[in-house]
């Protein structure tokens, strides 16, 4: 059924693939979508807010992204303070409340209110969350708390290279699209004067010499960094959010890693839009040059699939 006028609402921290389908599902539902952001003080209130964006940027994010499919115009964002939001408000005239079904009860609660102010039940269209390309479903919360853990017995499976093997840094590359992870390839980039969209690090090169300043692989000395914790055989939470953030901004990003930055390259093939390509060290042969595409995505997520998760 399509419907005029619909209500849908959410934090939406750190937008990613899951509100992105959420936000697709419902305007292939509905002509028109009043979208109930919730506020600060709302968060503070209810969810500590504790490593969630601020109002502003969560909002930049939704209307970045509407604006890129082109469907700006028919998404309305307003700020709400609780619940129920303007779904209470008579002058708006929805038809439809859509949901996820984490979020069902929630829809059950704003139908109670309407009737107790007076106004008629509204259906409620259920959103099934996307499965996370690291087998969690897809929600800011998740990727906040789930560290992946590659079993000892599995480790052979990274050691052999996923793409072409190359001693130097190919011709004509697009820095927009490049992915770097370790010092050395890092710095075999940014020697040639490229320098990538995103680069991964950990100050060591092979796990013996320790890297003083980022100046000594070749960036300059007031290039942004992102610093995150990452301990030897993981990919922690922080790390993942730090990657998609890193790839969905316009600046070029440094995120130096605290522990060891080995597996990053899982989460960048994940979180990279088809095309780019992720460049990784390969000992006693040079790096390693994997292009994103369909099939190396898959392959990574059937190998994060067999991590353990704490």
């Amino acid at each position: 059924m399509r419907y005029r006028l619909a209500a849908l609402g959410g934090t939406f921290d750190r937008l990613h693939r899951g509100h992105r389908d959420f936000l697709q599902f419902s305007l292939s539902k509905s002509d028109y979508v009043v979208l109930g952001l919730t506020s600060d003080a709302y968060i503070k209130k209810n969810k500590d807010g504790l490593g969630i964006e601020s109002y502003e940027i969560r909002k930049k994010n939704l209307q970045i992204f509407l604006q890129s499919i082109q469907k700006k115009s028919r998404v309305k964002i307003v700020q709400i303070d609780d619940l129920f939001g303007p779904t209470i408000l008579p002058e708006y005239k929805f038809d439809v409340i859509i949901v996820t079904q984490d979020t069902v009860k929630g829809g059950e609660e704003i139908n109670k209110k309407r009737r107790e102010v007076g106004l008629l039940d509204l259906p409620l269209e259920v959103f099934s969350l996307t499965k996370e390309v690291y087998g969690v479903p897809i929600a800011s919360s998740t990727i906040r708390k789930v560290i992946f853990a590659l079993p000892a017995n599995l480790r052979f499976l990274l050691q052999e290279p996923w793409g072409k093997v190359t001693e130097k840094v190919p011709r004509n590359i697009e820095s927009e699209k490049t992915i770097t992870v370790g010092d050395v390839t890092t710095k075999m980039f940014l020697d040639q004067g490229i320098h990538p969209k995103l680069a991964i690090i950990d100050l060591y090169i092979e796990r013996e010499h320790s890297v003083k300043k980022i100046e000594e692989l070749g960036f300059s000395s007031n290039q942004p960094v992102t610093h995150v914790k990452n301990p030897a055989a993981t990919i922690t939470p922080e790390l993942v959010v730090a990657i998609r953030e890193a790839l969905t901004s316009k600046q070029h990003t440094l995120i130096i890693v605290e522990g060891e930055e080995d597996l990053a390259v899982l989460p960048a093939l994940l979180e990279a839009d088809n095309g780019c390509s992720v460049f990784y060290g390969q000992p006693g042969q040079g790096m390693v040059e994997v292009e994103v595409n369909d099939k190396i995505k898959k392959r990574a997520q059937d190998l994060l699939a067999k991590f353990d998760k704490k």
